[in-house]
């Protein structure tokens, strides 16, 4: 399990199904309530279309493209958030002003079944995403523990 960005335009597609990957995207400061004057600020939105920054968006396109069925949204607010997830509007746009404990993410991840996954990709920058990068990677190291589990379980069956 590892995190990385990849040039989608050098891998064979061969390679690109043959593990399983999850896309991680940020979720984005803007927010569709900060644009719509009109819409009720207590209004449940899904999750894809609540981040209306130009990354948040640019963001949600790749994901679509390349992994329509394998996408989540990580909220400072919510943690991992599945995009057809409905949100309600929030002010906190970093993980430390929202006061969410690490555990409620990983326990989230967990009952959204993100640990089955081979490996991840979380698009973001180290300058402007450290917080996310910091929880993604706790993430992997959970998922490199469960798999290797996994393949210890499956050896002494199989003996």
């Amino acid at each position: 399990v590892h995190l990385r960005y990849i040039n989608f335009q050098r891998v064979p597609k061969i390679k690109q199904m043959a593990l399983k990957t999850l896309i991680i995207t940020p979720a984005g400061e803007d927010k569709i309530w900060d644009r719509d004057a009109n819409l009720d600020a207590n209004r449940h939105i899904k999750a894809e279309n609540a981040f209306t920054g130009r990354f948040a968006q640019r963001c949600h396109e790749y994901s679509i493209k390349f992994y329509p069925e394998d996408r989540v949204i990580l909220s400072p607010k919510y943690g991992f958030v599945l995009p057809h997830e409905e949100i309600l509007n929030y002010s906190e746009n970093t993980f430390k002003e929202s006061k969410i404990e690490y555990d409620t993410i990983e326990i989230n991840a967990e009952s959204d079944g993100l640990l089955n996954y081979e490996r991840i990709i979380f698009l973001g920058n180290r300058k402007e995403h450290s917080e996310y990068i910091q929880i993604v990677s706790k993430i992997l190291l959970l998922i490199t523990v469960v798999l290797k589990t996994q393949k210890i379980q499956k050896k002494c069956s199989d003996a």
